[in-house]
């Protein structure tokens, strides 16, 4: 089926005809050649594209393919200047590769299309089997008064989220990577940062992105008060995701339950294999030339099969049963996890606790100053002070201080200077006592 317009013999025709100079005999050769080849390749990627389910939803990027090749070959100034002033080899190869540079963006942005076309698989009534979280995914609309879940504030937390982003982007690094940490010290606004800087890569298939390859993302955000927090929940939830991005893999997960329907409701470690390892191993060769998908899973320890769920998985990764894919799990320093994780190499561990309290301090200081912006700086570094390095402490201060009719400059520094009146413990721990309870009082007093 060729597009309306488009016929790729004549676009061929036409990038070779601007080329070819009666007194350039060799040259003509040998860039006739090098298109030709480069040309071969698109008709590959057409082949690609008729082996997809349906044509339609990936209509735009062949036209898209098309039209970038035939303007390379019409309008390319360098190729006609090259061959009238007898142009040195280098010339041509530069366009060259440019042609094919752009080619294999383009094979690369149609596979992934392909690939995540599930339009079709989605049909399948054994998907809906499974249960899953309406909570979980990092963007989650959630409506409650006890989970809250944001992103780092810009130009915080740079350290910790290179190094991230390093292991993620780095295909020889391992395929687990832990964050760990005590209460309050800001993992799941961390988690919620790496999700959103990799989402947005997913939202365009255009061949003229520079952030080529995308990477499809999973994420599954626990909380004891949500249903993110039910260990029943966890595996079907990613594996439903990880279906969205790879139609192979949601076939060979729509096999599997209509082979064994009680898969949806089966335990932890069953639906780990069946659905999650031996689907993904089935489809193996699918996933190899297309970027590895990540799997952010935070909180691990606030969802009872946490441990079983990480025990299984590092199990599987040792054993190279789930190649191309990576992982990032964040979770509190708990002894269990601790231990699974010990040998973990340093490029795949972060503790944020190992952080030092002045860099932890400037980040708090520089969310407060976002936060707070009509409150004097003095008061906004006594609370950096007080917030003794724990996030939760100072953005918990800031909910209080600005309050749910959103007060004026004024209102926000008293409350604020009543807030920080409160006679002080060393103890951390008491400290947030003494704000959770002014927080009460405060709820109380507007009844």
């Amino acid at each position: 089926m060729t597009p309306a317009g488009l016929d790729p013999a004549q676009s061929g025709g036409t990038i070779t005809g601007n080329i070819n100079q009666p007194d350039q005999v060799s040259n003509d050769r040998k860039i006739t050649d090098m298109l030709g080849i480069a040309l071969d390749g698109f008709m590959q990627a057409l082949e690609i594209a008729k082996e997809s389910s349906d044509w339609n939803p990936i209509l735009k990027s062949v036209l898209g393919g098309v039209a970038a090749l035939v303007q390379l070959g019409q309008s390319h100034s360098k190729i006609r200047h090259g061959l009238q002033a007898k142009s040195n080899t280098n010339t041509l190869m530069d366009v060259y590769n440019e042609i094919t540079n752009a080619l294999d963006d383009f094979k690369l942005a149609l596979m992934l299309v392909i690939e995540q076309d599930t339009q079709m698989i989605h049909k399948k009534i054994q998907l809906d089997t499974l249960e899953t979280s309406k909570t979980a995914a990092h963007i989650a609309d959630i409506d409650s008064d006890y989970v809250s879940r944001k992103s780092c504030t810009k130009g915080t937390r740079e350290e910790v989220l290179e190094s991230i982003d390093n292991w993620v982007h780095d295909s020889s690094s391992p395929a687990v990577s832990w964050l760990t940490g005590a209460a309050g010290m800001g993992k799941t606004t961390i988690a919620k940062t790496v999700c959103e800087k990799i989402d947005p890569l997913m939202q365009s298939h255009t061949l003229n992105e520079s952030d080529l390859p995308k990477q499809p993302l999973v994420s599954f955000f626990c909380s004891r008060q949500l249903d993110s927090g039910k260990s029943g929940l966890l595996l079907p939830t990613i594996c439903r995701q990880l279906c969205d991005h790879s139609s192979s893999y949601a076939a060979a997960v729509v096999a599997a339950l209509e082979q064994n329907s009680g898969l949806a409701s089966a335990t932890l470690n069953v639906q780990l294999e069946q659905l999650l390892v031996k689907p993904w191993m089935a489809t193996a060769a699918k996933h190899l030339s297309l970027p590895c998908p990540l799997i952010v899973v935070d909180a691990l320890d606030e969802n009872p099969g946490g441990f079983a769920f990480l025990q299984g998985l590092l199990e599987a990764v040792g054993a190279k049963r789930l190649e191309e894919l990576k992982f990032f799990i964040t979770s509190r320093t708990d002894p269990d996890i601790s231990a699974l994780c010990a040998t973990f190499p340093p490029n795949a561990v972060c503790y944020l606790q190992n952080i030092s309290k002045n860099s932890t301090q400037n980040d708090i200081r520089l969310y407060l100053k976002e936060s707070l912006p009509s409150v004097k700086s003095a008061l906004l570094e006594k609370l950096t002070e007080a917030s003794n390095g724990l996030f939760i402490y100072a953005a918990t201060v800031v909910n209080l201080v600005i309050g749910s009719n959103k007060s004026t400059g004024n209102e926000q520094a008293i409350v604020l200077k009543e807030i920080l009146s409160q006679p002080s413990d060393p103890d951390v721990s008491m400290d947030l006592n003494q704000l959770y309870n002014q927080i009460v009082k405060d709820a109380v007093s507007h009844k």
